[in-house]
């Protein structure tokens, strides 16, 4: 088999193998919805949200997609190291892979992000006088 077939079959492969786990817009906004609201729940308090709308992404190089962000907030005093340990634990358990990234010398936030195996992207932020909650969805079938 020349070289140039086979980069042809594994392109073919990984666009069919792609395609067939691309979550339609609805999907992934519901799966988003429930990862943020998971979180809430888990650290209690009293949240605001903000839709950040939705860009363009691509599964492959011929498969275009959307995905749709959101961004929720509180700001009340809390123990952030708390609130924090609680968040890692949970997405921990759940087979993610948090990691915290690295902190402000000049501020005490902490910040960990973690990919769903879907693709959504989750980042939250602690410190002792508010909470932040990012989540970026998996990117959707147009």
């Amino acid at each position: 088999m020349s070289s140039r077939s086979v980069i042809l079959s594994i392109a073919a492969v990984a666009l069919l193998t792609g395609c067939a786990a691309v979550p339609s817009e609805a999907e992934a906004s519901a799966h988003l919805a429930e990862q943020l609201d998971s979180v809430e729940q888990l650290v209690g308090g009293e949240w605001s949200a903000s839709a950040l709308g939705s860009r363009e992404c691509s599964h492959t190089l011929t498969l275009r997609g959307t995905q749709a962000g959101e961004y929720r907030f509180t700001q009340e005093p809390v123990d952030g190291d708390e609130k924090f340990e609680l968040v890692l634990e949970a997405w921990t358990d759940l087979g993610y892979e948090p990691r915290e990234l690295p902190k402000p010398a000049t501020n005490p936030i902490r910040t960990l992000e973690a990919t769903t195996p879907d693709g959504t992207a989750l980042t939250f932020s602690a410190t002792d006088g508010s909470l932040t909650l990012e989540g970026l969805g998996a990117c959707s079938a147009n």
